[in-house]
């Protein structure tokens, strides 16, 4: 039976990665901070993967694939928070690392980036050689991961394979629809409130659906080619008025525009467009369309 490890299992990434490895025949183990796990079928072990002692709890070695979903997300936060985002997002990752070499352990290591790594260039989309330009703690943090993934490659030979995603949305475990854009746009929207949009609302993301996200990391990380490489994961480019207008005719409400507040506008990417010629070449491409899947 293939066997899988699942870190950050309880967030939502990584709930539907657990349900989707065990529809697929995966034995799958999981962890988080939480004292239990949000799903059943299948083992949970509470970690901590700021404490290099608590991950050492899990044998690395037992696994083929092991997706590394831990760490903390948001933008403001980052700044508050910023010395909490790098014990957990970048020491975190370290201490798994140090674990899976002194293990020996063999498994493809999955790693999760973001949209917010690049530099965003309007109306063109974006390959992964292109221009990186964090403007958050947080995607700090998430390209220092991709280094150190690659760092580790290089001295000790880990085995790897890093996907950048743009805008997730679309749930397979349950009710919940979406989190992040379009989960903020439904909840305003299903509460009979308008959507509020910064500016014009022009900004342009590539929507993934998150049965293609779970589907394409899966094919991929199983491929021998695909050790050691960073991959952007497609879907349809929208922009985020036209997203907007769509939540807003569902639930019979309106979008509004603000003007950006300062701040905000200092630290936006503007658009990121996502060229995925690159996971497509390996003959995995996104299926799942927006506008049949909100």
């Amino acid at each position: 039976m293939k066997k899988a490890m699942v870190f950050g299992c309880n967030g939502y990434l990584g709930r539907n990665m657990c349900w989707y490895l065990q529809q697929q025949g995966w034995t799958v183990t999981g962890s988080d901070i939480q004292p239990s796990g949000f799903q059943n079928g299948f083992e949970y072990y509470s970690i901590d993967v700021a404490d290099a002692s608590s991950v050492a709890q899990i044998d690395l070695a037992t696994f083929e694939l092991i997706f590394f979903f831990s760490g903390l997300t948001g933008t403001w936060n980052g700044f508050e928070q910023a010395d909490t985002y790098l014990r957990i997002n970048e020491l975190g990752l370290l201490h798994f690392i140090r674990q899976y070499q002194q293990q020996q352990a063999k498994g493809r290591i999955v790693f999760p980036s973001t949209r917010l790594v690049y530099k965003g260039i309007a109306n063109t989309p974006l390959k992964e050689t292109d221009q990186l330009l964090p403007l958050t703690p947080y995607a700090v943090n998430k390209i220092a991961c991709e280094h150190y993934l690659a760092a580790f490659k290089k001295a000790w030979g880990i085995h790897y394979t890093v996907f950048r995603l743009c805008i997730p949305y679309g749930n397979l475990t349950d009710a919940t629809s979406s989190y992040g854009t379009i989960g903020f746009f439904e909840s305003m929207a299903a509460k009979g409130q308008p959507i509020s949009l910064y500016g014009d609302g022009q900004l342009k993301r590539t929507f993934s659906h998150m049965l293609d996200i779970v589907t394409a990391m899966l094919q991929a990380a199983t491929m021998d080619n695909t050790d050691g490489e960073i991959y952007n994961l497609g879907g349809e480019t929208y922009s985020l008025l036209e997203v907007a207008e769509l939540v807003a005719k569902k639930y019979g409400s309106t979008v509004e525009f603000a003007e950006w507040p300062a701040q905000a506008a200092l630290i936006e990417s503007g658009d990121t467009i996502f060229d995925s010629t690159k996971i497509e070449a390996l003959g995995i491409r996104t299926t799942k369309l927006l506008k049949e899947n909100l």
